[in-house]
């Protein structure tokens, strides 16, 4: 039956109409071989469009939907969410639900590297903890109600961090002053830093458990003009909670003054002496033999002897690692100003002779010997001198890791503008550094201290990405770098 003409204008060579119930369909046509009859046979192909009195109208396409590819970083999120789960729960048991995420995503993103409150909501969007704890506003205005109303809650803080914390040793040094030029904040106060600053300041007080890699587990913050002895005092008081406490100073605290007052509140303490303290003699120090006690720290040997006073003892240390390095460093910079002597008179070409300002290298070394490598420390703890090296060492690593830290949370200014405020900064902060200790000891127990920091941690981590193409999130090829570390901790993601 032969088409109609508006149709039959449309028949061409490789085309095929085709009618239905008076419609009519244009199809393209194309031959497939075959083998039977070993020749080539036509078959109907594309679909192109129907055929109508007014010509030909092609077919529908559908235009194919975008496919939507997103990426966030992953890695470090998914490790610290992973290894603080239990302080989201705390937090989630105190607080509703969303001061209780707004607390815990700023922690953790301060632990990750942002330390700012004004990127925070950038840093949130990126990150895959906008996946799985979605629906945040970070915004500063959102931020600056949260800081003023969480701060409001010291006691639910307190509850928080006692549960955080089972240790019944625990060692408080004295406070970290943070600097602060907020009028409007009765705890910034004038005060006096080791740095030597008297700008408007609030101190810190911390509390330490007694560990390998002392972990945080209260904080107290205290105006910046109390002295420190009565801070310590009222800070053991609000932890409300039992078990023992020593308090690890540094050499500028071991003044007679603070002495009275921890002897008059019955405070233990582990104070260092400076090293020409009246308490124990030069000439003592000289005597090999009174150095009748011995133990090792970190492989290092190291020996002492006690001098017994009323109410308190007075230990002399010596660590002859330490002591081989100063004695090699003293003459290392008399030798260097003996070369500068020389070096001086040379050039200006004077009659003098070379030698007539040179330092007598070894009596030098004669007259500071018996410092080299000493320690002097005065407690009133009943504990082995073994143990009083040990806990004192604790600060001393405490100080190393908390400058470290501190510079990664930025903790040693404040732009808060109320109590409540700073209390919830303080807060945010302790959760970081909580956190961020449990990184550094699951790095501690893998022996890799040497080789990874929390900062290299963090980096390596948040290269590792969750790519979401269409509806699914895949996980992105590592690095070299975030391979290998996650192979050394044996951390799965």
């Amino acid at each position: 039956m032969p088409f109609p003409d508006w149709v039959e204008k449309y028949r061409k060579s490789g085309y095929e109409i085709k009618e239905n119930k008076g419609n009519y369909y244009y199809y393209r046509l194309k031959s497939r071989w075959d083998k039977e009859k070993k020749k080539p046979v036509k078959q109907t192909g594309e679909y192109l469009g129907t055929i109508k009195p007014s010509g030909f109208v092609p077919k529908s396409v559908k235009i194919a939907a975008p496919v939507s590819i997103v990426n966030k970083e992953y890695g470090a999120s998914a490790w610290l969410s992973a290894i603080s789960a239990d302080i989201l729960e705390l937090l989630s048991n105190e607080f509703d639900e969303v001061i209780a995420n707004s607390l815990y995503v700023l922690a953790l993103l301060r632990v990750k590297g942002e330390p700012t409150f004004k990127r925070a909501e950038h840093e949130y969007e990126t990150s895959y903890l906008s996946e799985t704890m979605p629906g945040l506003n970070l915004s500063g205005g959102k931020i600056t109600q949260l800081l003023n109303t969480a701060g409001g809650h010291r006691d639910k803080a307190v509850k928080i961090m006692n549960a955080l914390s089972g240790s019944t040793r625990n060692i408080l040094i004295d406070g970290s002053r943070v600097t602060s030029f907020s009028k409007e904040m009765s705890l910034a106060q004038i005060g006096h830093n080791s740095s030597g600053d008297w700008d408007p300041q609030i101190n810190i007080m911390y509390v330490f458990e007694c560990a390998e890699l002392p972990q945080p587990v209260f904080y107290r913050c205290v105006y910046g003009n109390i002295p420190d002895v009565s801070a310590m005092k009222l800070t053991i008081d609000s932890m409300e909670r039992d078990g023992s406490m020593t308090i690890v100073g540094d050499t500028g605290f071991g003044s007679s003054t603070n002495f009275d007052s921890l002897h008059e509140f019955g405070m233990n303490y582990i104070i260092p002496l400076k090293r020409n303290t009246k308490e124990a003699a030069e000439k003592n120090l000289r005597i090999r033999d009174n150095f009748n006690i011995a133990f090792t720290y970190n492989n290092r040997p190291v020996t002492a002897y006690e001098i017994k006073q009323e109410g308190y003892r007075v230990i002399v240390f010596r660590d002859e690692s330490m002591r081989s390095n100063e004695m090699t460093d003293f003459i290392a910079r008399l030798e260097k100003k003996n070369m500068e002597i020389i070096e001086a008179k040379e050039n200006i070409r004077k009659v003098k002779k070379a030698d007539d300002n040179i330092v007598d290298i070894g009596k030098e070394v004669i007259d500071s010997d018996a410092y080299f490598g000493t320690i002097i420390i005065r407690t009133n703890t009943n504990i082995s001198p073994e143990e009083v090296y040990k806990t004192y060492k604790m600060r001393v690593g405490i100080e190393q890791c908390f400058d470290t830290l501190k510079n990664t949370l930025r903790q040693d200014h404040s732009y808060m503008h109320s109590n409540d405020a700073f209390e919830t900064w303080c807060f945010i902060n302790h959760l970081a550094l909580t956190v961020s200790y449990r990184v550094l000891n699951i790095i501690k127990k893998a022996g890799l201290t040497n080789r990874y920091s929390l900062k290299d941690a963090m980096a390596f981590l948040s290269r590792i990405e969750k790519i979401k193409i269409g509806d699914s999130w895949h996980t992105t090829e590592h690095t070299k770098q975030a391979q290998k570390f996650c192979s050394k901790l044996d951390l799965v993601l």
